[in-house]
């Protein structure tokens, strides 16, 4: 190696002197010629992939022509000299070393060089008139000129003149070149080399090697003769499919054959050479100029006309052509040709097929038959011949491909991946590939590769080129598989259905040439009826073969794996993946390994539901065909059909697996369905699947894709709402209880994508009624309160009376001038014994055409009756809806009157509940496609009068099932619910009921009294420094002496170093502070002892400090993000350590325990773990910890991504977010939607709710704080304070609370506020407002007084105390008023509270 490099070097160095001093430089351009050609000999014979096209030294690091090359090209002048100007000369032996050396230094070569001004006119102009060498080896330059397009487009005229003169030298060539013998008619061939190649002896290579100098002879062609393999079959399976070394190199050196890699070598590999030229040469130049041009659709006839095909297929019959690269230069170019259809179809009428399987492997030219046959797959027309009229040659086909897959170049296991890929979805293909394990050399083809063998993946981190190699092989494995198991789909669910009925056979069944429908389409309308007529648990051998070779998890594992590589083919091979998973996730078996933990190099938690769920979402991908493909997979795990649920549906044929015993019984069969779908919907809760299908619900990109994405997500929500616990939690979340569904069922997110959208409402119908188990149509109320109005509305019986409605027929009549018919009326009325009232009677005048009414008829006709029978212009009604669908009657008016209004709520319709469901423009070009069209039955006049009575029904607020009978004269209305012992909503006449015994003053009284408190605040004092710098703050309820109330705040970084501060409430003065150099982002006092605690979310560190005249460290904990007291006591505390909660004894400062999340965390983005408030369960990540057994009780299930929640002092229930759990059966109990992204602050009984808004990006609800009832979670009080909130601190005495505040009004979205700069920390008394009358007389709701702006603050400054208020507005704490105040304020009544 080195001798050569040295060498090139020194030549190169003489070239310089000599093309400086202007002496002939053809010697040593022929001499560097020589050695890199001599290198390139070497460089071949370690068989690389004749199709990488890369550099040598990234092929092989350590070859010296790749060393070589880099030499050469460091010289930057020699390049330019050789096209430049010895190009330009007219010196023939110079122009022969010049072309010469071009072609060997063409692996490093850019084609930057060709767009030289006349470089390739003067080659053009030596292909066609110049002598060889120098023709040839300018045919060979034209060959790297014209593969690149821009080239071939600019010279396309000289191309169409070139490319039959090409190929008329080339049939010249040939008739001195190939061979005249043929096989004989009877079937006999003359031996050559690898005719004993074929054997099945163990001595076949040495045998034939033997025979190698003897007279030829003939023998018979069999079968296993067409593959000519030199080794026995059964070394073939055991060769590694990764081996850097030649399958015949490692055959041939064994110990059992005296056979010499030399003697093969030449007819595997082949030879390379320029010099000097031999008529091999020249015809391989020649075929590598015309394969760029073959794809050309112009030239295809000169192609026609000079007979190109047959010439081809004699050079890639060896029998003819002895070298093998020659072979493989004709098979490149006839791959450029199959391109076209009728070429390939001309290609199987000459017997083309016959002869590429004849081609032996291993060889280079057995690489070249793997591109022949990745064109032949793309043209269908093709692959139809192949499998009907030469059906006899797909056995062979099938093994040739699988040998392509198996053991040959990285280019022929994509090429025969994607052959294999358009194959399937023939039925002889794909069985004769079944019949060879097809199956298991596809998988190993892409599960062997060096990135997924963990002890050679390390080695591969430095080499980019492999690494990308083996990634675009595992792309086109995943695409084959993919059509592998859909194809297998399709068969399967035609056999089973057909197998058990008379229907007749598939067309798959009947004409297995023909070419299987595996469009989308097609293949989701298998699945579906996979889902409906088939049991999950049926044997399925493909599906059970990828299990048993691991293929599920390694799956899995592979769109987990790339969800964070730069990969252009990423997107591909993971859709390709999940596409496997959608179709296998209709058997039991793969759906029970979705639940189980996949090996991945990331994380030991990870499950295949996970990766679904995050495929689902769009965090592995954000691109929306493998997000429907996740929701596909999620959609057969989950909506999988029961034995007794389809007896119901009709008689369907329930098919089980055929191999067990047919009298296995139903029931077992259900349960053990039953079983699987729990454990699905189990671990679909556990990884959060609800909120993911919730959030896909309301998607709006991409645009195109966010109708079908939203479908697939309601469908698969449905499937999961059968399960009774999914169930009741979707029943109380704002999807269903606020009408969010519905909402979203209005209007599609594209118009264009209608079809989708009625798929969305058709699945969304059946949610609604699987969850609130009332019928739901399109006209049902928007809120879960308005479908279950809607459902007493529709099972009221309605009932009138009779001469009523006679009555208001008669005066109609009368109106229409039919008088004797009114008549014969009261006559027939009088002879059934209905009562006639006075109205009839008087319609005693004929021949009038007004009528005579009543003033009490007149009086509902003029005021009620808007669609009354009796108005002047008759409405014509077009259709009644039937009994189960409510308020379904549609009327057109000429003239429309205004309805009378129901109390509207904030999200019902301004229509009333009579169900005008406005249909979006998509849904009326459905027609009568929308699943839940209207019914036509007769009408009748009673259905009318019953509608209109249940319409009236409907605007009743709270509507009863049984009613007594209907008056047509009177409007309807249903009695409000009232009790005599509710309290009053004055607040003096409830203190006055408490005094003669009413507890709380009448039903519902503390209520209102806690509305009444918490629902006034007045702003009492502010207290600021110089920089601002306020983070949070607490209440010091804790003395050693004297009780006196202080505050305690927390600061962030400023120049002063102060980091806590203590003031005195009542005189404003600050009493003492602490130094540091770190933010309190929180700060938290003991109830009992002069302990406190603060952390610092910024450093992730908590302290323990004690409290005496000063403060004073106890212990930091630099882990412990967060840390809070115990409810119970302060001797010990919970932190949050990463994603795990422990437990510190505050008296040792150890850690006693430590409560892992185990991998099943929610991950929240502001996790604090907490104690209930007997300080026996732990909440942290959503996992609810026993702190004696140590073990996870419960997961909650997550619905936000911030807070993790805390436990109600009740202890009944757990506030998360805006989800109230219940703690003993772990259900849902409500959501409350004002509790969103709200920090929960509880007061000391437990009975308040304090809500501090928090949020990423800003928004005006940080400018107010919230207060909610803490029994029913209704909202008492929204305090706009005008700034941005950030803290909020509740005293013990529930006298004060205190907030972190902006000093500033104006939001800067430049300069955003955040805690602890221009921050300001403000007290607000409780109950009382600015201007509250002190006598207490007054119940006046009058919303909280804002303060002042900080102009006006600035002006008073003088008048006030030293923090900015007057000090005679505050009631003050005394030494001595340990029992209460004694002034008589509205405040009192916060202490009765209690009682």
């Amino acid at each position: 190696m080195m001798s050569s490099v040295e060498e090139v070097k020194r030549l190169l160095t003489l070239w310089d002197e000599q093309n400086e001093s202007g002496q002939d430089v053809t010697q040593t351009l022929m001499k560097l010629a020589e050695i890199i050609e001599k290198e390139t000999e070497v460089f071949l014979k370690k068989d690389p992939d004749p199709f990488d096209n890369r550099h040598p030294s990234r092929l092989q690091p350590d070859c010296t022509l790749g060393h070589i090359l880099k030499i050469f090209f460091r010289n930057e002048r020699i390049v330019d000299e050789i096209v430049k100007v010895y190009c330009m000369r007219d010196v023939l032996e110079l122009n022969i070393a010049s072309c010469r050396l071009l072609l060997d230094i063409m692996p490093g070569l850019e084609t930057l060089v060709f767009e030289e001004e006349g470089f390739v006119p003067r080659l053009l102009h030596w292909a066609e008139h110049a002598p060889n060498p120098l023709q040839a080896y300018a045919t060979g330059l034209l060959a790297a000129a014209m593969d690149s397009q821009d080239i071939a487009g600019k010279f396309k005229d000289k191309n169409a003149y070139f490319v039959p003169l090409m190929l008329r030298r080339l049939n010249n060539l040939s008739k001195q070149y190939l061979r005249s013998e043929k096989p004989d008619v009877d079937g006999h061939v003359p031996e050559r080399p690898f005719a004993g190649l074929g054997g099945k002896s163990n001595n076949s290579v040495e045998d034939n090697l033997k025979n190698s100098t003897r007279k030829v002879k003939r023998r018979k062609i069999d079968m296993d003769a067409l593959r000519y393999s030199p080794y026995p079959e059964n070394n073939v399976k055991n060769q590694n499919s990764n081996s850097k070394i030649s399958p015949v190199k490692t055959s041939i050196l064994n110990d059992s054959s005296n056979s010499s890699w030399v003697e093969l070598e030449q007819y595997v590999i082949g030879s390379y050479q320029v010099y000097p030229l031999n008529i091999a040469v020249e015809q391989r130049f020649i075929l590598e100029y015309l394969t760029p041009m073959g794809e050309y659709q112009d030239l295809l006839g000169h192609i026609v006309e000079e007979k190109a095909l047959p010439l081809i297929l004699k050079y890639i019959d060896l029998h003819q052509n002895p070298d093998v690269r020659l072979a493989f230069e004709a098979l490149k170019y006839l791959a450029s040709l199959l391109c076209h259809k009728k070429v390939a179809i001309e290609f199987l009428n000459i017997g083309g097929l016959q002869l590429l399987l004849k081609v032996p492997y291993p060889s280079v030219a057995a690489t070249g038959v793997s591109i022949c046959l990745y064109y032949l797959a793309h043209i269908e027309e093709a692959m139809e011949k192949i499998c009907f009229s030469l059906s006899s040659l797909i056995p062979d086909l099938v093994s040739y491909a699988l040998w392509l897959l198996e053991c040959s170049h990285d280019s022929s296991r994509c090429h025969a991946s994607v052959f294999f890929g358009f194959g399937f979805q023939f039925r002889i293909i794909l069985e004769n590939f079944d019949q060879q394990d097809g199956l298991r050399k596809l998988f190993n083809a892409m599960s062997t590769l060096d990135i997924f063998v963990s002890e050679n993946a390390d080695e591969l981190l430095d080499n980019d080129d492999q690494v990308f190699a083996n990634r675009q092989t595992t792309r086109h494995v995943c695409g084959a598989l993919k059509r592998y198991f859909e194809a297998h789909l399709v068969l399967e669910v035609d056999r089973q259905l057909s197998s058990g009925s008379k229907v007749d056979r598939a067309e798959s069944e009947k004409k297995p040439y023909k070419a299987i429908d595996l469009s989308s389409e097609t293949i989701e309308r298998y699945m579906e009826n996979w889902r409906e007529l088939l049991a999950p648990n049926i044997s399925w051998k493909p599906v059970d073969k990828l299990i048993n070779l691991q293929g599920i998890k390694f799956l899995l594992d592979l769109v987990n794996s790339y969800a964070n590589i730069s990969y252009s083919g990423r997107a591909d091979t993971v859709k390709g993946a999940i596409d496997v998973l959608k179709i296998c996730s209709l058997t039991t078996s793969v759906q029970l390994l979705f639940c189980e933990n996949v090996t991945s190099s990331s994380s030991m938690h990870i499950t295949g539901v996970d990766i679904l769920l995050m495929s689902a979402c769009g965090e592995v991908m954000p691109v929306p065909d493998i997000q429907r493909c996740a929701l596909h997979a999620i959609i057969n795990c989950v909506c999988t059909k029961l034995p007794q649920q389809q007896e119901k549906n009709g008689p369907v044929d329930f098919r089980v697996d055929s191999s067990k015993s047919s009298s296995t019984p139903k029931k077992k069969l259900s349960r053990s369905i039953e079983e699987c779908l729990n454990k699905l919907y189990k671990c679909i809760r556990t990884k959060n699947g609800i909120l993911v299908l919730i959030n896909l619900l309301s998607t709006k990109t991409p645009l195109t894709d966010a109708d079908s994405i939203r479908a697939l997500a309601c469908q698969a929500l449905c499937g999961l709402a059968r399960s009774e616990t999914v169930k009741q939690i979707i029943s109380k979340l704002p999807l269903i209880t606020d009408g969010q569904l519905l909402d979203l069922m209005k209007e599609p997110v594209l118009q264009d994508k209608g079809q989708y959208h009625v798929e969305f409402c058709k699945y969304g119908f059946q949610l609604i009624e699987r969850v609130t188990g009332a019928p739901v149509s399109s006209g049902s109320g928007s809120s879960m309160l308005n479908i279950n109005k809607s459902e007493i509305v529709a099972h009221t019986k309605i009932v009138y009376n009779k001469s009523q409605l006679l009555q208001l027929i008669a005066e109609h009549l009368q109106s229409m001038g039919f008088s004797e018919t009114v008549n014969v009326l009261k006559r027939e009325m009088s002879e059934k014994s209905y009562p006639i009232s006075s109205s009839i009677n008087a319609l005693v005048t004929p021949g009038k055409n007004t009528a005579i009414s009543t003033p009490v008829s007149r009086k509902f006709r003029n005021i009620e009756i808007c669609n009354s029978p009796s108005s002047q212009n008759t409405p014509s009604v077009t259709s009644i809806p039937p009994p189960s669908v409510p308020l379904k009657i549609v009327v057109n008016k000429k003239i429309q009157t205004p309805e009378p209004k129901p109390p509207s709520s904030r999200l019902q319709k301004p229509q009333t509940c009579s169900g005008n469901y406005v249909q979006t423009p998509a849904m009326r070009r459905q027609g009568s496609a929308f699943p839940y069209g209207e019914s036509q039955p007769s009408i009748s006049l009673d259905s009318i009068v019953t509608e209109y009575l249940r319409k009236q029904h409907a605007l009743c607020k709270n509507p009863m099932l049984a009613c007594p009978p209907f008056d047509l004269f009177v409007p309807h209305k249903c009695p409000e619910p009232t009790h005599k012992r509710n309290a009053d909503l004055n607040c003096l006449l409830r203190i006055q009921k408490k005094e003669i015994g009413f507890k709380n003053g009448g039903c519902g009284g503390a209520a209102l009294d806690r509305k009444l408190m918490y629902g006034r605040f007045r702003s009492v004092r502010s207290f600021r420094d110089e920089e601002g710098s306020f983070c949070s703050s607490c209440f010091l309820n804790f003395s050693p002496d004297k009780p006196r109330p202080r505050i305690l705040t927390g600061m962030g970084l400023n120049s002063t170093g102060a980091i806590m501060k203590v003031f005195n409430i009542n005189s404003g003065e600050e009493e003492y502070k602490k130094d540091g150099s770190w933010n309190v982002s929180h700060i938290e006092a003991a109830k009992h002892d002069p302990l406190l605690i603060t952390s610092d979310f910024e450093r992730s560190s908590s302290s323990l400090w004690k409290l005496s005249e000063s403060i004073d460290l106890v212990h930091c904990f630099d882990d412990l993000m967060f840390l809070e007291f115990a409810k119970t006591t302060s001797s010990r505390a919970v932190g949050t350590k990463y994603q795990s909660a422990v437990i510190i004894d505050t008296a040792t400062c150890t850690q006693l325990d430590e409560f892992p999340n185990q991998g099943l965390g929610n991950g929240y983005n502001n996790n604090r773990a907490t104690f209930d408030y007997s300080d026996e369960l732990i909440l942290s990540e959503g996992l609810i910890f026993d702190v004696r057994s140590k073990s996870i009780i419960h997961k909650l299930d997550k619905f936000n991504s911030t807070f993790n929640g805390v436990f109600h002092p009740n202890g009944r229930e757990i506030v998360c977010n805006t989800e109230i759990w219940d703690i003993r059966t772990f259900k849902l109990l409500r959501t409350v939607v004002g509790l969103d992204q709200c920090r929960v602050i509880f007061n000391q009984p437990g009975t308040v709710i304090y809500g501090v808004y928090s949020a990423p990006e800003y928004d005006e609800k940080m400018n107010c704080f919230y207060t909610f009832d803490a029994y029913d979670y209704s909202p008492i009080a929204t305090v706009n304070v005008k700034r941005q909130v950030f803290h909020l601190a509740v005293d013990g005495s529930e006298r004060y609370i205190s907030t972190i505040e902006s000093q500033f009004q104006d939001y800067d979205q430049f300069f955003p506020a955040v805690p602890g700069v221009n921050s300001v920390c403000r007290l607000y008394e409780i109950g009382r407002t600015k201007e509250s009358d002190e006598d207490g007389e007054t119940d006046s709701e009058e919303e909280t007084d804002e303060e002042d702006d900080d102009d006006d603050d600035d002006d008073e400054d003088d008048d006030r105390g030293e923090n900015g208020q007057d000090d005679n507005d505050i009631t003050i704490y005394s030494d001595d008023d340990s029992s209460g105040s004694s002034v008589e304020t509205l405040f009192s009544l916060n202490t009765s509270l209690g009682d």
